[in-house]
């Protein structure tokens, strides 16, 4: 049975998959352990486009729990799956859920058989907080930044005119309509993500970041919504190309191979 014909949609099919990767990596059977961790990958995969896409569809299928995976791929040396399985964990979990220490009300616990196990590993979820939580940081600053060149027309500000006769008027002109757009929308992201209790990683940060922007009804330019977008993701590429430095792992260039 190949890779794309192998079941991987239930905790038994991981459990399996990880008897087989285990002796495949003992017994030096390459072309199996290739074919393992490719099944591996199609959990956590190695492009940023198949990850959301695998993100998208979540809702509505088996979702594969991170920790034994990271676990698994420490004790093989086969590291390939090992950055997106961090993010997913790190998107998804609280350090509480994850140390097993009820910070509050809402911390999750975990099965005594899921816990990471290496202290490079828990390091790195360590420092996979703290990473997600300077992207989302820069991203605001990102948006708070578009429009600030706008050439759209700004909104004039009428207020009284103390100097001139009673009832007239000055017109004092804002930022461009653009401007006032980007910063609304980024002070809002700063007080929802700021409020939250329940963990929000760097990808769903980013998920309500499009749609705060796709939501507005006023009026965005061309070249500001080509600004956004391009920036958008740019930050996000960044983010995703980062996380192996982060982890202490070889450059992305490579995901879809094992890296030992």
């Amino acid at each position: 049975m190949g890779p794309r014909e192998f079941p991987l949609e239930s905790d038994e099919d991981l459990t399996i998959l990880s008897g087989i990767l285990r002796l495949a990596t003992k017994y030096g059977a390459k072309h199996m352990r290739d074919n393992a961790l490719q099944v591996l990958r199609r959990k956590f995969p190695s492009s940023l486009s198949d990850w959301d896409s695998l993100a998208e569809n979540a809702r509505f299928r088996w979702t594969c729990d991170p920790i034994p995976v990271i676990n698994l791929v420490r004790e093989v040396s086969a590291f390939s799956p090992m950055p997106a399985a961090m993010a997913f964990l790190t998107n998804n979990s609280s350090a509480g859920e994850v140390f097993a220490v009820q910070v509050h009300e809402g911390t999750g616990q975990r099965s005594s058989l899921h816990k990471l196990r290496a202290s490079e590993d828990i390091k790195g979820f360590a420092l996979m907080k703290e990473y997600d939580h300077a992207s989302v940081v820069k991203m605001i600053n990102f948006i708070r930044e578009v429009g600030s060149n706008c050439k759209q027309p700004p909104e004039p500000e009428s207020r009284p005119n103390g100097m001139s006769p009673v009832g007239t008027l000055r017109h004092e002109f804002r930022a461009s309509i653009c401007s006032g757009i980007f910063h609304e929308v980024a002070d809002n992201l700063a007080l929802k993500f700021m409020m939250r209790e329940d963990p929000m990683g760097y990808r769903d940060f980013g998920m309500m970041v499009l749609q705060d922007v796709m939501s507005q009804r006023r009026p965005i330019c061309r070249r500001c919504r080509v600004s956004f977008k391009t920036g958008y993701v740019e930050h996000r590429d960044s983010w995703w190309n980062g996380i192996p430095h982060i982890l202490g792992l070889p450059d992305l260039r490579g995901w879809g191979e094992d890296h030992t």
